[in-house]
């Protein structure tokens, strides 16, 4: 998902920080205890990401025209016990509902997420 640099301070100013993003080609991860935003280097250290002046300079200048893209965590779509053909034949037609209802619920989210990898 992408968003405007102005939402992302938005998010963080109410408290919904998204945990990573990219900006200007470069992934960063929230840190809570800092209240910023830090970036890996190759050695597996982090480093503050703005960590030095010319880092800084070019990304106040560009960032704000750029998107920031929420890179999410990928979610596990939780199975769904279903009862065998017999067992649903002698269930009543509330109980019946709602398994169908969790059927189509679950229909739903694969079918967002089949379109959320189209979209990548």
């Amino acid at each position: 998902m992408k968003i405007t640099m102005y939402e992302l301070l938005g998010l963080i100013k109410d408290g919904k920080a998204p945990k990573k993003i990219k900006v200007t080609g470069r992934i960063y991860e929230f840190d809570k205890d800092y209240d910023m935003y830090y970036t890996k280097k190759k050695d597996r250290s982090y480093s503050v990401a703005l960590g030095g002046l010319e880092d800084e300079i070019n990304l106040i200048a560009n960032a704000f025209n750029e998107n920031v893209e929420i890179i999410e965590e990928p979610k596990k779509i939780e199975k769904i016990p279903l009862p065998s053909f017999d067992e649903f034949k002698r269930m009543s037609a509330e109980e019946r509902y709602v398994i169908t209802a969790k059927e189509y619920d679950l229909l739903d989210e694969l079918i967002d997420e089949i379109n959320n990898l189209k979209e990548k």
